[in-house]
């Protein structure tokens, strides 16, 4: 009797063991306003182009222009910000003596102009405006004379061109 009790509770705790775990989602690296990232994904308008433990990248579809000759697309992005990128954001302020506690502390999610040439790997940023979590915009700046940049290998920016690239063609 104590050699089936002893078979059955090692079955039982092995059958447990083997269980796999549900995986823990850390939430510092989920979008601080879930409803805006909820709402891009749902809206066929804008395509998503990648993510990592800052922010999730959108794409809008809607207001793209792309240059089939030269390779070329411009077009709006939105970038949502987690509590981890934000704070990275504040982090990179800090160092660099331009943090405000106003722009800075409530930053939920900035939208970018951007240009990039598909065929050479390079991008540029146009201009970009930044919202707090109450949708106001806390900073905005247009670039005069922007510059390409080349693609980062293993980058945000890589997944972001690999992704685009499939979508233009």
């Amino acid at each position: 009797m104590k050699l089936i009790f002893k078979f059955l509770l090692g079955l039982a705790l092995l059958f447990t063991t083997l269980q796999a775990e549900k995986p823990k989602i850390d939430p510092q690296y989920l979008p601080i306003d879930k409803s805006l990232a909820v709402s891009y994904l749902r809206d066929n308008r804008w395509y998503f182009v990648g993510t990592n433990d800052s922010y999730g990248i959108f794409f809008d579809t809607k207001t793209a222009k792309y240059d089939k000759k030269t390779k070329i697309l411009t077009g709006w992005f939105t970038w949502i910000y987690t509590p981890y990128g934000r704070e990275q954001y504040i982090q990179k302020a800090k160092e660099f003596n331009f943090y405000n506690s106003y722009k800075h502390d409530n930053l939920s999610y900035s939208i970018q102009k951007e240009r990039w040439s598909l065929s050479s790997n390079r991008g540029m940023i146009l201009n970009y405006a930044d919202y707090s979590t109450e949708g106001s915009v806390v900073d905005q700046s247009t670039y005069k004379n922007p510059e390409w940049d080349e693609i980062v290998p293993d980058s945000i920016g890589e997944e972001m061109f690999e992704n685009l690239k499939k979508r233009y063609r």
